[in-house]
């Protein structure tokens, strides 16, 4: 697809699965890579994440109890202050996270403490996650 029909596209996800309305002349392309699709387990599916910062929108967050579009998707979405994201976020997210405030920063859109705590944050829970991970496997012979 094109970034017009990328952007399209993304705009109407965000209604769809939030709520929230903006123009596609409001968003702003950050990030994109590439996973595989966990949907399909017998075959190799592309699944295309794109990142964007969104200067406007309109709208109200969904509500689960609405029988809104995200009922099968996810839980109730919910506002938390982004200091505290690097710790509740799922490992994949942290990513997608530390290229939205590294673009916030350049933009001077957050403040360099605020965003030096965040990338702090970011790394310890990258290293904390890898020492979890080292001790969840036993050496043989142990």
């Amino acid at each position: 697809p094109s970034d017009s029909e990328w952007l399209e596209f993304s705009a109407q996800s965000l209604e769809q699965e939030i709520g929230f309305k903006a123009e596609p002349s409001d968003m702003i392309f950050i990030y994109q890579y590439t996973k595989r699709d966990r949907r399909y387990k017998d075959e190799y599916v592309e699944h295309i994440v794109r990142l964007y910062a969104v200067k406007k929108f309109k709208g109200s967050l969904l509500d689960l109890g609405n029988n809104s579009l995200l009922k099968k998707e996810t839980r109730n979405p919910f506002w938390i202050p982004a200091r505290f994201l690097p710790e509740y976020l799922f490992e994949g997210h942290l990513v997608l996270f530390e290229k939205l405030i590294d673009f916030l920063y350049k933009d001077h859109s957050i403040n360099g403490r605020d965003y030096y705590h965040m990338k702090e944050d970011i790394e310890k829970r990258r290293f904390f996650s890898k020492e979890n991970k080292k001790n969840n496997y036993k050496i043989v012979g142990e």
